[in-house]
């Protein structure tokens, strides 16, 4: 335990010596600025359309939660792509980059095992990543509820659902790490996090079209690649108290629509995510440095 921390430690330094959360932390409070004076404005217009009657009486309780909520749901769908992709980059040089470069053999001739610093780096990368996701959603959050008066229901569970997608990818990139470098190891992870979100857009064009087969394929790939499931498990949480056709709109998603999150999900997200570290830290004791 105490090699875990130790390297855990080192890990989170070194991030800070790169200035990795530093560059992730201003492009994060970049994103809530922008995403602040984009719903700033579109609340403005549509404001002004109610209050000079262009929208009848019942239109409005339906746009004051439709409009809100599908801003919402687009900056937590792109907050997450961009953990996502940071968390893919913080873990996929970890193990094979630094074999390359000298610095893994210096630390496995100390008395630390080999899946030691492997977890422990994955839990560094994991660490940044949902903590940026976490402090600029709840910024959003908090944008929408004091410019909009809406705010998104069951956000914390929709976070811990988004939390543990992002820790689903993190997991993938280390795994993949120990066989490839830097480079090749992220592309590797966000092709397979691309397939996943093509998984999701399938299933939802398949309901759309009516094609059972289409429809099929998409939850077989949503399921295969858990993190896009999450995301739409997230997806419902924070839209599920929102009724009509409203409703059925916010719930579309840009890849994937809603779906309730259930206790097989969770099971299964978390045997898999299990899965994929074990099969990392066996390939890793096999390896030669």
């Amino acid at each position: 335990m105490n090699g875990f921390v130790t390297i855990l430690k080192a890990c989170l330094r070194e991030h800070a010596r790169r200035r990795t959360a530093l560059i992730a932390l201003g492009l994060g409070a970049l994103f809530v600025a922008l995403y602040s004076l984009g719903v700033h404005f579109i609340w403005a217009e549509i404001t002004r359309d109610i209050e000079s009657g262009k929208r009848g009486p019942g239109g409005v309780a339906e746009v004051r939660q439709l409009v809100p909520a599908t801003m919402f749901g687009l900056a937590m769908f792109g907050t997450w792509f961009l953990s996502a992709v940071a968390a893919t980059f913080l873990a996929a040089g970890g193990i094979r980059g630094e074999a390359e470069r000298g610095v893994l053999q210096h630390v496995l001739v100390r008395p630390v095992a080999r899946d030691t610093v492997l977890l422990a780096r994955l839990a560094a990368a994991a660490l940044l990543a949902i903590g940026f996701l976490l402090l600029v959603l709840a910024c959003c959050a908090l944008a929408t509820r004091l410019v909009t008066g809406w705010g998104p229901s069951h956000l914390v569970r929709a976070l811990l659902l988004l939390a543990f997608g992002t820790t689903a990818i993190t997991a993938v990139a280390a795994a993949i790490s120990v066989r490839l470098h830097g480079a090749a190891a992220g592309i590797a992870t966000l092709m397979l996090f691309g397939t996943g979100l093509v998984g999701g857009l399938l299933e939802q064009l398949g309901q759309g079209i009516n094609v059972a087969s289409v429809r099929r394929s998409g939850e077989w790939l949503s399921t295969a690649l858990p993190f896009e499931s999450l995301y739409q498990a997230a997806l419902h949480e924070i839209t599920s108290d929102i009724p009509g056709v409203s409703g059925i709109v916010v719930r579309l998603g840009p890849f994937g629509g809603a779906r309730a999150a259930s206790t097989s999900l969770a099971l299964w997200a978390l045997t898999w995510t299990a899965a994929i570290g074990a099969l990392a830290i066996w390939r890793l004791r096999r390896r030669d440095f």
